[in-house]
């Protein structure tokens, strides 16, 4: 954990908090968009409809990004990596701060406070360090799904680029 002296740690968490919830909304999105573009290529129609009720119902982050590679390409992600314990824990913070449960905790850091949080001790590990392990695994995700799909990294740039309107730097 990065050394902070007095309201900087605060603010560190306030924004690693902001980063996490930005990264897990992020990669939804991405799950969502890209694996509706991939369905549409697939001739299979039940696996069609199986990735649109995905897409579409109340499915949670995880499955989608275990279940929806292995529909398309027939492939699962690592889920013993590294990478994919850091977006287990960012989904589970994002959920915490983004659902609360009713309760009596709250949880105030910086300009942040969540009321009604049954567990706050996800929050106190939040520092710089942790927000920059989320965004490098969100990044690797992506970067998998590429290799999955067959796009090389330069085909996988422009389809990013394009998807989000900005340019994507290699990685």
């Amino acid at each position: 954990m990065m050394a902070c002296k007095g309201g900087d740690k605060e603010q560190i968490s306030s924004d690693a908090l902001t980063v996490i919830i930005f990264s897990v909304t992020a990669l939804e999105a991405f799950l969502n968009g890209y694996f509706s573009m991939e369905a549409n290529q697939l001739s299979d129609m039940d696996k069609r409809q199986k990735i649109s009720k995905m897409i579409n119902g109340k499915n949670n982050i995880k499955d989608k990004m275990k279940k929806m590679p292995r529909l398309c390409w027939g492939k699962s992600i690592e889920s013993t990596s590294e990478w994919y314990e850091w977006i287990k824990k960012a989904i589970e913070i994002r959920h915490k701060a983004v659902h609360p449960k009713p309760d009596c905790h709250t949880f105030k850091q910086g300009d942040i406070v969540i009321n009604g949080l049954s567990d706050v001790s996800v929050f106190k590990e939040l520092d710089a360090d942790f927000a920059s392990n989320v965004l490098e695994s969100t990044i690797v995700f992506v970067q998998r799904m590429g290799e999955f799909s067959g796009l090389g990294q330069d085909e996988l740039k422009f389809h990013l680029t394009r998807w989000t309107g900005h340019e994507i730097n290699n990685h």
